[in-house]
């Protein structure tokens, strides 16, 4: 097999890789050929790669963005976030056995992983990764939930809230009972008011937005592969904003922006409850199938966080099938170094 790592991708290249990764199981968004130009605005954190891993005989045998961090000494370190993208399971054990060598080749000291496979296929990945030498990675560096919670959009909205607990319903209603409009962002000075708002609401709940597209690229993603950018309007006046992308079969909350982040709106209800009258019951053709909660507790990786319980309590309140996911695994390509790093990272506490 042949590895090419490359800035950007050839018209061609991108078709081919476009094609590839729309027919796996295994895609996600982050692995998306389309991401990394969406990542521009990053401020510099991180650089990105294209991977291409193709067959002998022709054809990929996988596609990856890789994230790099760079270290002293023209090194870094290197990250597949739900990636790479192969066509079966079975697929990584030749694809790692090309890929690892040419990464420490192009100077990587470590690089991690956990490509997006559901349940079984999660459990044969991460018995794979293991097999191959890679290590599960601390707590502190699962900053991927491996384990979601998917509600089935294929029936009616009113299907939906039949199902939902007592008192989720009763939040649901309270939606109706509300003076809401909901419509799309306009550019310019609105976004830019949403902008400061997502910001806000972030700091305002000890979170951060470093990671995340900016809302400008987070539209483009929608106008290419689907997804909304709403506006909340309350009595006729702005009061938050939210955004939902698609993930292949899958869409998710991404952002969420408010005037202000202590007004007792039910929020959360709004944004997923907006997605389902939207797209439940095949409502627009080719629509997503599945709502993402983007996380649930996972007793694999313990968690410290103190706003876990209440978000848990909220998700519950949906019909959903639970998914396990491969969690991140690390595979140390230059030993000397990564335990050099690791030791300044223990110091730094």
């Amino acid at each position: 097999m042949k590895v090419v790592l490359s800035r950007d991708l050839t018209p061609g290249q991108h078709a081919a890789v476009r094609t590839f990764c729309d027919a796996s199981p295994g895609y996600s968004y982050l692995q998306d050929p389309d991401w990394p130009g969406l990542m521009q605005d990053e401020g510099g954190r991180h650089s990105y790669r294209h991977v291409l891993v193709e067959r002998d005989a022709g054809g990929l045998a996988a596609y990856g963005v890789l994230r790099l961090s760079r270290v002293p000494g023209g090194l870094a370190l290197g990250a597949f976030r739900r990636g790479p993208v192969v066509a079966a399971p079975a697929d990584l054990e030749p694809v790692l056995a090309a890929l690892l060598p040419a990464l420490r080749n192009a100077g990587l000291i470590t690089v991690a992983m956990n490509p997006r496979w559901e349940d079984a296929e999660a459990e044969i990945v991460e018995r794979l990764l293991a097999r191959l030498g890679g290590q599960v990675a601390p707590p502190a560096r699962q900053r991927l939930h491996s384990c979601t919670g998917l509600i089935d959009l294929a029936p009616t909205p009113e299907e939906i809230f039949a199902a939902c607990t007592a008192h989720a319903r009763r939040n649901l209603r309270k939606l109706d009972k509300l003076d809401l409009t909901l419509r799309p962002v306009a550019a310019g000075a609105e976004m830019a008011r949403v902008r400061d708002w997502t910001q806000a609401f972030a700091r305002a709940r000890g979170l951060t937005t470093r990671g995340l597209p900016g809302l400008e690229a987070q539209r483009d993603w929608i106008a290419r592969h689907g997804g909304a950018l709403i506006l909340v309007e309350a009595e006729g006046a702005p009061v938050g904003a939210f955004s939902l992308l698609r993930d292949g079969p899958r869409v998710l909350n991404m952002s969420n922006g408010w005037a202000d982040p202590d007004a007792r709106l039910p929020r959360s209800y709004l944004v997923y409850w907006y997605a389902i009258r939207r797209w439940a019951g095949g409502a627009e053709p080719g629509g997503p199938r599945w709502l993402d909660l983007a996380g649930r507790d996972d007793p694999r990786v313990p968690r410290a966080d103190a706003g876990a319980e209440g978000r848990e309590r909220f998700k519950d309140g949906f019909p959903q099938r639970h998914a396990v996911l491969p969690r991140m695994y690390r595979f140390v390509l230059r030993p000397l170094l990564a335990r050099a790093l690791d030791g300044v990272e223990y110091l730094r506490g």
